[in-house]
């Protein structure tokens, strides 16, 4: 309601304006002349300041049906300025992900074992596969690109988190209460296996700590502490960003595909609207 108020008394007071300057001159109506302001700023590339004239004629002269008519054409060939602008945008940044996807690659390894229900992928570095026999957390990204963690615990202690600390600073995974499913046992090992969101804290948190150790503590039962070294942050944090790069590049690639849906409607509106005139 106030933007509408606000938006309303800048298109006035702009009306006022122009009708002031014209009344002086005698050779041009301000709402024509709002219109060839708004065609210049077309020109000139500034989509904000059409749809701000053009909402100026809508308010102030309502009568001046022609050149509102005008202006339909004009707000949406505005439109097509900004939808360009943005794609140049969304491009750059799909670009950024891919170059980090390539960076990244490499440090990543694919297990694709047939005795697994699908595919994940872990850090190349320090690979373990018989990480569910030792007492640690594993760092995977699943076949659709969630990042998403597995800990593992050599002791009966009932854990239902973990949480990792550095220079003064934490994160937490958890709880999961023992289940069967998520939070279950496997040889001797207590086995959690944490949603993506819930390990989301993990992931951001290795990746800010790079090349540092960290303490990793299991929560939840009778407390234990073990520590990382950098190598094993790092590995978590390379899954982490890979993982991050490709669910954005995803995202960004499905507004680039609206976006560019949006420029084809918006086109097909302005040949329709000049086959009308």
């Amino acid at each position: 309601m106030c933007n509408a108020a606000t938006k309303l008394i800048a298109t006035t007071a702009l009306a006022t304006m122009i009708t002031a300057c014209s009344g002086n001159s005698g050779k041009i109506d301000p709402a024509t002349e709002l219109y060839n302001q708004a065609e210049a700023q077309y020109q000139a590339g500034n989509p904000q300041q059409v749809y701000l004239l053009l909402d100026s004629i809508k308010s102030a002269y309502p009568d001046s049906v022609g050149l509102q008519r005008r202006g339909l054409m004009l707000r949406r060939q505005a439109f097509l300025i900004e939808l360009a602008d943005e794609i140049v945008l969304v491009d750059d940044s799909i670009n950024q992900c891919i170059a980090d996807v390539n960076a990244l690659k490499p440090l990543i390894k694919t297990i694709n074992d047939p005795r697994l229900v699908e595919p994940y992928s872990v850090a190349a570095a320090g690979y373990n596969p018989d990480f569910l026999s030792t007492t640690g957390i594993q760092a995977r990204i699943d076949d659709a690109g969630q990042f998403y963690i597995i800990s593992s615990l050599q002791s009966a202690l009932k854990h239902t988190g973990i949480k990792l600390t550095a220079s003064s600073e934490s994160a937490e995974a958890g709880p999961v209460p023992f289940d069967g499913e998520l939070n279950y046992r496997i040889n001797g090992s207590e086995v959690i296996t944490f949603s993506p969101m819930q390990s989301q804290a993990i992931g951001e948190f290795a990746s800010s700590h790079r090349d540092q150790g960290a303490t990793l503590q299991f929560t939840g039962g009778k407390s234990h502490s073990v520590k990382l070294n950098a190598k094993q942050v790092n590995a978590i944090a390379d899954c982490y960003d890979y993982s991050k790069a490709m669910t954005r590049g995803r995202l960004l690639s499905l507004q680039r595909e609206k976006l560019t849906r949006q420029q084809q409607l918006t086109t097909s509106q302005i040949d329709q609207l000049k086959s009308a005139n």
